[in-house]
């Protein structure tokens, strides 16, 4: 009910819309339209009351709101289904409890806040209240387990693209997946997945985007090496309207076209669009992985996302994971 009211005071934003249309509409009484008109003030929406007039809404301050989302959300697959939390430990966490319940394919899990929040190799993730997005993804595809690192460039993809479109900006991707600008980390994806031989249950892609991170907002240990949106947009004098609601529906959006090419097989496409985002190949780097460190220079990435890089000692090798970092 409450985004049903909210939905027609998006669409007369800006003009009163009387009591008395709200209670025949909704075929409640006026104590129940209140009732929800304060909820959505809760929210962060400006609603204008008049005991003559009715309700008018002027505009929401920095929330995250499912409906603005969801609202001509084009998509066949991501976003049908979005579950948010003012707080919560981690959306990934929470996904796979959902999942438990049969959470459908596409659904989304987001936060304003996490507690508990997670990137690769188990690392903390600051997760600030008003600052960031911090949302998971579930995918339950029908694919072969090799293919799900390409879900991982995909997600990437997803990212650069959004950003391109809704800021006039172009993020670059280091391999495999952490979005930078000006060399510095503005997101983070953390790909998990539960599977049997044979066939996968599902596949979780966190994403973590510092929006509004001033320096001081982070840990003293990355704070020459991560940036937000605002504090990039200011550097290159950009003015483009930081709305959270528009850069996650736009990586919906985006999400959900690469999605659809790896359950066709276009692994091609994949490939081609994150070669175009690449701050990585080209040029040297060192990777280190679980058990083993390498100097070498980039060259290439193969059709399942392995990254190809010319050693030192002038030979071939290919990892399919490991933490790279630009010499």
């Amino acid at each position: 009910m409450k985004y049903k009211i909210l939905e027609l005071l998006c669409n007369k934003k800006g003009v009163f819309i009387s009591s008395k249309i709200l209670n025949e509409k909704f075929n409640v009484t006026r104590t129940t339209i209140w009732k929800y008109i304060n909820e959505l003030k809760k929210d962060g929406y400006l609603i204008e009351s008049s005991s003559k007039k009715g309700y008018k809404l002027l505009y929401y301050q920095n929330k995250i709101i499912p409906y603005d989302i969801m609202n001509n959300l084009n998509t066949t697959i991501i976003g049908k289904n979005i579950i948010y939390y003012d707080e919560i430990d981690s959306t990934n966490i929470e996904s796979k409890k959902m999942l438990q319940d049969g959470l459908e394919e596409g659904s989304i899990i987001i936060a304003d806040k996490q507690t508990n929040g997670r990137g690769r190799m188990g690392r903390l993730w600051h997760s600030l209240p008003n600052k960031g997005i911090w949302m998971s993804i579930i995918l339950k595809p029908v694919i072969c387990i090799e293919e799900v690192q390409k879900i991982t460039l995909a997600t990437a993809i997803a990212v650069a693209k959004a950003l391109e479109k809704c800021l006039k900006i172009k993020a670059g991707i280091k391999w495999p997946n952490d979005i930078l600008l000006d060399d510095k980390k503005v997101c983070g994806i953390l790909t998990e997945m539960s599977a049997e031989v044979g066939r996968i249950n599902y596949v979780i892609v966190g994403i973590g985007i510092n929006v509004k991170h001033k320096k001081d907002d982070f840990a003293k240990d990355i704070i020459d090496r991560a940036i937000s949106l605002e504090s990039y947009l200011e550097k290159i004098n950009s003015y483009e309207i930081l709305d959270r609601n528009v850069i996650i529906k736009n990586i919906l959006i985006e999400f959900d076209r690469v999605y659809k090419y790896i359950l066709s097989f276009q692994t091609k496409k994949i490939i081609d669009i994150w070669k175009w985002y690449s701050i990585t190949l080209g040029r040297d780097i060192k990777i280190i992985g679980e058990n083993y460190k390498y100097n070498g220079r980039a060259i290439n990435i193969t059709n399942e996302g392995k990254l190809v890089v010319k050693l030192d000692d002038g030979s071939i090798k290919e990892f399919i994971s490991g933490e790279i970092s630009i010499r």
